[in-house]
């Protein structure tokens, strides 16, 4: 008897490649989706950053707000003491998956309620002048800028996703300008990172 070589029908040589590019594309939609698919590991009311959390409004004096509770979402609200009408408000969502969080972070997109509310001419994103840990991020101006200062608002949105949650931070104090604002939400945004690291 003499030793051939063995012929392989083309049909199973295809079905091989098919099955190797296939494990390669699963392998690869798994190390890429460990950063978005982080699920729901710790309960959101340890996301909350109280005022006095934040280097830049620690030195002011705060008072609990309206805070609620509903589903997924909750909302925690401080005031100034000596001006009431200042108010920090943040509201954390947590969606059931990553990719949940990833489609309500532009599903979800606050700008588009507030160009319904204040017009689209008083509704204009601003530079993140600082570094953040988020997935995603944006800043944006909310309400009528100062005269001769589009970088100035009377209030100002943090939008952000971290895995599973999606994360807004509202900030109200008119004549506030970007780049503070922005310094405010990088230090909520070291917070949150490092209560999702811990």
């Amino acid at each position: 008897m003499t030793a051939g070589v063995v012929r392989v029908p083309g049909w199973v040589r295809w079905t091989a490649l098919a099955v190797a590019v296939l494990a390669a594309l699963a392998a690869l939609a798994a190390i890429t989706a460990n950063r978005i698919r982080s699920g729901p590991g710790r309960p959101a009311e340890g996301l909350f950053v109280p005022p006095a959390g934040i280097e830049a409004l620690a030195d002011q004096r705060w008072e609990n707000g309206r805070s609620f509770d509903h589903g997924p979402l909750a909302v925690r609200r401080w005031q100034k003491v000596e001006r009431p009408r200042d108010e920090l408000e943040q509201s954390i969502t947590v969606h059931r998956s990553g990719y949940a969080a990833l489609y309500g972070f532009s599903a979800s997109d606050p700008r588009i309620n507030d160009r319904e509310d204040f017009g689209d001419e008083n509704v204009h994103d601003a530079p993140l002048a600082v570094g953040v840990e988020a997935d995603q991020a944006l800043i944006y101006c909310r309400g009528i800028p100062q005269p001769g200062r589009r970088d100035s608002c009377a209030g100002w949105v943090y939008w952000a996703r971290y895995g599973s949650y999606t994360v807004k931070m509202c900030y109200r104090e008119p004549g506030l300008d970007a780049g503070r604002f922005s310094r405010i939400a990088g230090q909520f945004d070291a917070k949150i990172a490092r209560f999702l690291a811990g």
